[in-house]
């Protein structure tokens, strides 16, 4: 295993490997989110069985990381992980980072900031170790993200010998949001995994969440709604319209998907959402209008529904400076789509704060 050590470039004194205890993610105190079960050798998005019905796309991609964290608090002046990293899923609109690396946020006041990242190495191994260190021991709140496209299969975090580990703070929301979409809701082009909108969002509001994108493979399958249905969550994001192959595909399914998800959770918030195209063509239009009529009909027998427009989360003179390719969303992108979605997910209460 080649070992990767990152701080800043102030920090030329790495610390002993001695002076460095490591333990398993798996354990307490740590708090794993993002994930269907905390398994020996996986964390897995999905039950394996479950998405090899699915499709042969989604039980792959369910293997990647997007939206999985891990959450903790601790003294110690530095931080460091040891990760085994399983396949790789190499996207030319994606960054290196995105797809294989880690990064790191720091807590202050009740704000969440960036902190570093733990590069993935060039050689395309499947092992990172690495570590970041800190200007002070007080005690702050982590969240390590995992990376967007790439599976994890062994996470251990290091920190100095001694050191005072405890739970982070908790979501204020007992149940998670549920994302479910296309690559744009993994995370698709942000350059690095807490830049996917979710994970915006997630830090503003200080909510749990599950992402549940899957690239190019979203295709609002029966089996993936009835599935969703039985999530205990507190709002549901609706957003696949990328990967309806047609208008025809879209139309057959929207509705469908949104009522199968709703008769099993009568009183949920459901935010159904267009997708953004900075192009606005006729094909983007025709899609949104059939989203649309999915929102009427909800709204006209009393539905606690949403509808997202997003066609308009870009400014105007932005909007072509948001995406990576006409299509996925940079860094930019995904900052702007989080504001749009926050607009109507900051006036849904959430669920009371609890123990998670």
């Amino acid at each position: 295993m080649k070992e990767y050590w990152y701080g800043y470039l102030s920090d030329f004194l790495e610390p002993k490997e001695n002076a460095v205890k490591y333990m398993d993610i798996r354990e307490k105190p740590f708090k794993i989110h993002g994930i269907f079960d905390v398994q020996p050798d996986n964390f897995f998005r999905l039950p394996f069985e479950f998405a090899k019905t699915v499709s042969a796309a989604v039980e792959k991609q369910m293997r990647g990381g997007a939206g999985v964290r891990v959450r903790f608090a601790t003294d110690s002046p530095y931080v460091a992980i040891k990760a085994k990293l399983e396949g790789f899923c190499e996207q030319p609109h994606i960054t290196f980072v995105a797809e294989k690396g880690f990064d790191l946020y720091t807590e202050k006041n009740g704000k969440f900031t960036f902190h570093n990242v733990f590069y993935p190495p060039l050689d395309l191994e499947n092992e990172i170790v690495g570590i970041t260190k800190f200007a002070d021991t007080e005690m702050r709140n982590i969240i390590i993200n995992f990376p967007i496209g790439t599976g994890v299969v062994d996470f251990k975090i290091g920190i100095k010998e001694n050191s005072l580990l405890c739970e982070p703070d908790f979501y204020i929301n007992k149940k998670p949001v549920v994302f479910y979409g296309s690559s744009i809701t993994q995370g698709f082009a942000a350059s690095r995994p807490g830049n996917a909108y979710e994970n915006f969002i997630s830090r503003e509001l200080n909510i749990d969440y599950i992402n549940l994108g899957f690239a190019g493979s979203a295709l609002g399958e029966q089996a993936m709604a009835k599935y969703i249905s039985k999530i205990p969550m507190s709002a549901f994001v609706l957003d696949y319209d990328h990967n309806s192959p047609n208008i025809s595909h879209l139309k057959d399914t929207h509705f469908v998907f949104y009522k199968t998800v709703r008769d099993v959770n009568p009183d949920l918030p459901i935010i159904i959402i267009t997708r953004p195209d900075a192009g606005g063509s006729k094909d983007t239009s025709d899609r949104r209008d059939i989203i649309f009529e999915t929102y009427k009909k909800a709204k006209s027998v009393g539905d606690r529904v949403y509808f997202v427009d997003g066609g308009k989360f870009f400014p105007e003179k932005l909007k072509y400076d948001c995406t990576a390719d006409w299509c996925h969303p940079n860094d930019l992108g995904m900052y702007y789509m989080a504001r749009g979605v926050l607009k109507v997910l900051s006036t849904i209460k959430l669920n009371e704060t609890a123990e998670m």
